[in-house]
Formats: C-alpha cells, structure tokens, sequence
C-alpha cells in the first residue's frame, strides 16, 4: 500500500532521469537488459509503499463479548483498569489529545509497576461518563453503545476527523510508544500491546501492559497506580514502594 500520495510523487518524480532508462525499440530492449532494470525499478518503488501488518493481532473482530467481559465487574476504582474516550479533545472543533499519548504512557508504566506478575488494561474508546458520551455524540455523530453499564463511543469517527484511517494510526502509535523514553523491553512489550478491537462496529483500542519483572520508569521519572489514578513518585518513595511489590 501507498504510504501516502507525497511519497508517490516524490518517487515519481523525474523517475527515469535519475539514472534508469529504456532502450528504445524492441530489439534493443532483451530480456538480460530487462533482468538488471526490473530490480532497480522495484527497488525505487518500493520506498513509497508498505506491506501492511497482518491483521492477526485483531483477533476479536467484531467481538462483543470479548469487550463485554473486559467491562465486567467494579472498574471505578481498579488500579489496573483505566478507560479513555477517544484520540480527540472534545472541544468544537475537536482536535487532537496532545496529551493523552503522555497519559497513557504514564499509565502503563504505573500498571507495569504495580507488581512483578502484574498486568493492566487500557482501553480507548470508551467514554468515562454520560457527559462525555454525549459530547461525542454531538460532535462525532456517534450513537454510544451500553455494555457492562459502560458508554462504548469508539475512535473510527475521530481517527478519521484527524486525517488517518486505522493502519496508519495503529503504525504511528507504535511507532511513537518505541520512540518513546522508556526501556527498550517495556518498550518493545507495550507496543505489540497495542492493537485494535471491533465491538459491533465500533473501533477501540486495547493495551495491557504487563510487568517486565523489575520496577521500571519513564523519562527518570517513577509512576505507580494508587486506585484509578496515576501518580508520580519520588525516588524514596519509590524505593519502598519496590521493596513492597517486587519481592
């Protein structure tokens, strides 16, 4: 697939006088020519197109059930569950969450450190109160969806409102999670974590992430998870907290 109409075009431009050409004629033009000039071509293509990921991360296409039991049971006060609405601000017009990738890094990082066998759940897309549901159905058009008493908003409509369609979306958040400053491993674990769910149509996105074994931090800074809320640390405090959790 194309990784956008710019990276075509820059490709394509002035593609045969950049060193490729065509033998005019027939005769001219055999097939040892054709041998060396077809990988040379391929090659230069190639570098404004992907291979898109296989889709096998999504294994809960369509699933209401499988978001029916993530919702189930007191989520309010779990230090291990956490809930978003969306990828936008809920603002007229909407804009991007500029801090919500923060948020949510932070999060993760908190859950991780919530134990040595510890796993956490964050999912986006789903409202965390009735305001908020109404809010992006009013801007999104979006009719919110009951499960397990939660409001399910999904994240298509705002993914799109902000000019991406979900690989794109999917990739770039990977991309900025590895990016990021955190450990390589928890790096690596937290962004195979992230991928996408379809409940009856809806699109959220999930993210569990899970202890490396160790007490791990962001960018020199310590996180852990005191109820539903995310809360930095100091390095003393921190320190006992490891001594507690990670024996």
């Amino acid at each position: 697939m194309p990784k956008s109409d710019e990276a075509v075009r820059v490709v394509l431009d002035n593609f045969w006088g950049r060193g490729l050409s065509i033998p005019t004629g027939g005769s001219a033009w055999g097939k040892d020519k054709k041998r060396t000039l077809y990988p040379d071509v391929k090659k230069r293509l190639r570098r404004a197109f992907y291979k898109p990921e296989p889709r096998r991360s999504v294994i809960h296409l369509n699933s209401r059930k499988y978001v029916d039991s993530l919702l189930q049971g007191p989520i309010a006060e779990e230090p291990l569950i956490e809930l978003k609405q969306g990828f936008c601000t809920l603002s007229d017009p909407p804009v991007e969450d500029v801090d919500l990738f923060e948020q949510v890094i932070q999060t993760a990082v908190g859950m991780a450190n919530h134990g040595k066998a510890s796993e956490g759940l964050i999912l986006i897309g789903v409202a965390d109160k009735p305001s908020a549901a109404a809010r992006v159905e009013q801007l999104f058009g979006v009719k919110p969806l009951r499960v397990q008493d939660q409001s399910v908003v999904g994240t298509e409509e705002q993914i799109r409102h902000l000019g991406y369609d979900v690989d794109r979306w999917w990739r770039r958040w990977q991309s900025k999670i590895q990016g990021s400053k955190l450990s390589t491993d928890f790096a690596n674990s937290l962004a195979h974590a992230f991928k996408p769910v379809y409940c009856d149509g809806m699109l959220l996105w999930e993210m569990r992430p899970k202890s490396v074994g160790k007490p791990i931090s962001y960018d020199g800074r310590f996180f852990v998870r005191i109820g539903s809320s995310t809360q930095e640390m100091a390095a003393d405090d921190f320190l006992s907290h490891m001594t507690t959790h990670f024996v």
